[in-house]
């Protein structure tokens, strides 16, 4: 057996890659021990562990929701007058849940271990997939490079929930390319996730446009039931506080979130700015981009059914952008910033903008001069990210 080709080498791979990620958050948090003790005594802790030292944030949230499960006041009050948590959906807080009754952890350190176990799951179905799709093993490395070094890649590991839903993203494109039949599953556990996971319904609706009939019945099978991970909280919301729209009260109230589904239209939405401060901004070129090669490819009748699969996971960054925008364009505070500041939220639509690459590499196949370059110059900006937006300021201000 090549040992380079096996399922275990990538799970090893997929170890070694969760561990460096947090030897580095862990490292930042050491780097700010004033920052991490203030997160902890916010929420009445005064004992900070190591491992749990990157808890910050969300974290806290995701670890009160698995401890006592969901609350609000009716309407919602934002922290400090009122602790309505129901702006979070429930995949997350379920795994912390099942991470603390495993391993018998504190609250935050269970939310950071749900996490890291979620990460390992994440970069080993990304190796399946990109073996799955036959990327050449360079364009490979150089994609799990792309995505391990973008600025927000350690929030995989500090009990966000962005571990899980990568985990199912990715999982949805997988089961795409090996198990057709189950592609629902992943995507409905992305929904119940987060709520920008409800756009993976497009990527099977779009698969079925180049599907043979027979497959094209399970396609759209997979898109209708892709919805349903959301249902059963929108429905919770509904028999227990009387209101199925408590999430998006509560995401106004805490955050001041105002829908603008025409801020496309608006001219901020198109302002110049350096792409380390506008991160959404700079996603968004480049899936434009993106496109327009999508678009000038000329597609060989063998590679037919791959080109569908690339313009169904551009349409869904492009709807997670535009969803994200609409629901964050607008702000009626000033604690928090807009969505195009949040280099977070750029991270799922980043992932499927560089396995649309890779796969367009690998289709365009170009000359050994280009392959060199492009690979110098994206080694460098890779490098960069990860040392300057990511360890130097993400990870930083993630603590703050």
């Amino acid at each position: 057996m090549d040992l380079r080709n096996s399922s275990l080498w990538r799970l090893v791979v997929a170890v070694g890659l969760t561990a460096i990620q947090v030897s580095l958050a862990m490292a930042v948090a050491q780097s700010h021990p004033a920052e991490v003790r203030h997160q902890f005594a916010i929420h009445s802790i005064r004992r900070v562990k190591s491992y749990e030292s990157v808890c910050a944030g969300d974290c806290f949230w995701y670890a009160s929701i698995a401890r006592e499960g969901y609350h609000s006041s009716i309407p919602p009050e934002p922290p400090p007058k009122g602790d309505s948590n129901v702006a979070f959906f429930p995949g997350f807080p379920l795994l912390v849940r099942a991470a603390h009754a495993i391993s018998q952890l504190d609250w935050p350190a269970s939310a950071v271990l749900a996490s890291q176990i979620a990460t390992v799951g994440f970069w080993f179905m990304l190796l399946q997939y990109l073996e799955a799709v036959k990327i050449p093993p360079t364009v490979a490395g150089f994609a799990v490079l792309a995505v391990f070094s973008h600025p927000a890649s350690l929030y995989l590991v500090d009990g966000y929930s962005e571990s899980l839903y990568l985990l199912a993203t990715i999982s949805v494109l997988w089961c795409g390319e090996k198990a057709v039949a189950f592609t629902w599953i992943p995507g409905a556990a992305a929904i119940a996730t987060r709520v920008l996971g409800f756009p993976l319904a497009i990527y099977s609706a779009i698969r079925a446009i180049a599907a043979p009939p027979p497959r094209r019945r399970v396609w759209i099978a997979n898109a209708l039931l892709t919805c349903i991970g959301g249902l059963p909280f929108f429905i919770y919301c509904q028999v227990r506080f009387g209101h199925w729209d408590l999430y998006f009260q509560t995401q106004h109230a805490g955050w001041g979130h105002v829908p603008d589904y025409w801020f496309f239209t608006r001219a901020a939405a198109y302002q110049w700015s350096a792409p380390w401060r506008k991160p959404m901004l700079i996603t968004g070129e480049i899936l434009y981009a993106l496109v327009i090669t999508e678009w000038l490819m000329k597609t060989e009748s063998g590679d037919r059914e791959r080109a569908w699969a690339r313009r169904a996971m551009l349409s869904i960054a492009l709807a997670q952008l535009y969803l994200g925008g609409a629901s964050m364009a607008r702000n009626d505070g000033e604690m928090f910033p807009p969505f195009v500041d949040f280099t977070r939220y750029s991270y799922p639509m980043a992932l499927l903008a560089v396995l649309v690459a890779a796969d367009q590499w690998r289709s365009l196949n170009p000359a050994p001069l280009a392959r060199r370059a492009a690979a110098f110059g994206l080694a460098l900006v890779c490098l960069a990210s990860l040392i300057f937006l990511n360890l130097r300021g993400e990870a930083a201000w993630h603590l703050r």
